[in-house]
């Protein structure tokens, strides 16, 4: 029954993960106990519109799932889940709008520290204001429904035939959401966009050398990649939000990323000098400290790079060969 399975997979979506598993199944059985039993009645198998009203009278989904959650006091159970389905909805949005807003304001602005901190604080009091009055006036459905609304048949107004179909979850487990895909990469350029002006935020207290050494001439050609590269993934996870297409190919873009950033990389190990000192710096002092900066660096970089193509192989052979997931996934032991 491909209705079953797609009822199954929403009212799934709403249980408790500790017992989700368990009771899937006993609806399951519960179900195909209903249509087996309507079946020796018929004396023939159910065609789809009789599975189509076993469902439903088996109930909405969401329903069915507020069934098995804990008493609600302010929201009761035939609503909250309704609720709770709102709030997880148009947060991720929420965040979207939040963040263009702010980064559109950026393109006019200087990008400073204290505008950065201003925007992340503002935040906190968008969300509480969605989820007050999304909270409100679900508190007055339930007082309504408690009070006024005895035989309501709004909630039944649905069909199996119009839930989406059953995904397999991910090889990978699940992902994040797009929106929060987007909105970190955003954070990510707006970094980048800061340092040059605040090195103090990848430097540390280590600033205070800044009088005595300078970066090398690489790390501007380096800065403006890592500034074009970031805004193309920013417009690709935008697309992302909106594209289901797009979406699948996240694991190639994640591939791509690493083999940018191998490429990248290998040109850094080529420039060699990564820091040097500042004209009036005195080179018999700190000509020594230099060199071995740079040595480290060198040796460090390369080390990323290994651990990066390891990834990258690693990575594409699962896409490749499939089978390899299986070594993925950790590894279970009963005590």
């Amino acid at each position: 029954m491909e209705l079953l399975d797609r009822y199954l997979s929403a009212v799934g979506r709403y249980l408790p993960k500790d017992r989700g598993e368990d009771i899937l199944a006993e609806l399951r059985a519960n179900i195909l106990s209903m249509a087996e039993d309507r079946e020796q009645e018929l004396g023939r198998p159910l065609n789809i519109d009789e599975e189509e009203a076993i469902l439903k009278q088996h109930g909405h989904p969401m329903l069915v799932a507020a069934r098995y959650m804990p008493r609600q006091y302010l929201i009761g159970p035939t609503i909250f889940p309704f609720y709770w389905h709102l709030i997880k909805t148009a947060f991720p949005w929420v965040v979207l709008l939040y963040a263009l807003a702010h980064g559109v304001r950026f393109l006019f602005e200087p990008v400073t520290m204290q505008a950065i901190a201003d925007a992340a604080l503002g935040f906190f009091p968008v969300v509480f204001y969605l989820a007050a009055w999304v909270t409100i006036v679900f508190a007055i459905m339930e007082y309504a429904r408690e009070n006024y609304i005895q035989n309501s048949k709004v909630l039944y107004a649905w069909s199996p035939r119009n839930l989406t179909r059953a995904e397999p979850e991910p090889a990978g487990g699940r992902k994040s959401h797009p929106i929060f895909d987007f909105v970190g990469t955003l954070l990510g350029l707006a970094f980048l966009l800061v340092i040059r002006r605040h090195p103090f935020l990848v430097l540390g207290p280590g600033v205070v050398y800044l009088n005595t050494f300078r970066p090398g001439a690489v790390w501007i050609t380096v800065y403006n990649l890592a500034i074009a590269f970031v805004s193309v993934q920013l417009v690709v996870k935008f697309i992302a939000i909106f594209s289901r297409t797009v979406r699948s190919w996240r694991v190639w873009v994640d591939l791509a990323t690493k083999a940018s950033a191998i490429v990248i990389i290998t040109w850094l190990v080529r420039a060699h000098e990564y820091v040097a000192l500042n004209a009036g710096a005195d080179a018999a002092k700190f000509q020594q400290a230099v060199d071995g900066i740079n040595q480290a660096l060198t040796i460090g970089f390369r080390v990323v790079i290994v651990i990066l193509c390891a990834q990258l192989l690693w990575e594409a052979g699962k896409q490749i060969f499939p089978r390899l997931h299986v070594f993925a996934r950790p590894s279970r032991f009963i005590v």
